[in-house]
């Protein structure tokens, strides 16, 4: 007897696991928010998206595993994180001027900052566009 596995099976995997991580990471979250200052939390996810793709970015060229050219759109780890870094660069520029979030994060609450980090987000965003083959290989093989 042949057991076949059900379509949504790996739909339900990752529901698994990912559950208890988002449940942690959104109390997470809300105690930054509660306990030390009105947009911590905010700026703590978006600090873990930039680092987090980026590591991601990182151990796939370290193993050698680059991700192949399909058609159509493809969201790559370092998209995600130049758009994390510009989505901190505006998290910090609207919470810096709270005086409980100056307070509490005082090296995150540096005026320019917001603007370095949304310089560096789209700075990687540029390289991202510069440095990918996959729309060249496109191009290539419909002209």
């Amino acid at each position: 007897m042949r057991i076949e596995r059900v379509t949504g099976g790996s739909t339900i995997s990752w529901l698994v696991v990912s559950g208890p991580g988002l449940v942690g990471s959104t109390a997470i979250i809300v105690w930054l928010e509660q306990g030390l200052a009105p947009g911590a939390g905010r700026v703590w996810l978006a600090l873990t998206m930039a680092l987090g793709s980026a590591a991601v970015a990182l151990l796939r060229r370290v193993r050698g595993q680059e991700l192949s050219c399909t058609l159509g759109p493809r969201l790559r780890p370092l998209q995600v994180s130049g758009l994390a870094l510009q989505a901190l660069g505006a998290l910090l520029f609207h919470y810096g001027q709270n005086a409980a979030f100056q307070t509490a994060l005082p090296p995150l609450a540096a005026p320019w900052l917001p603007l370095a980090c949304v310089l560096s987000g789209l700075l990687v965003l540029g390289l991202v566009s510069i440095t990918g083959d996959c729309r060249d290989a496109e191009l290539r093989g419909r002209v």
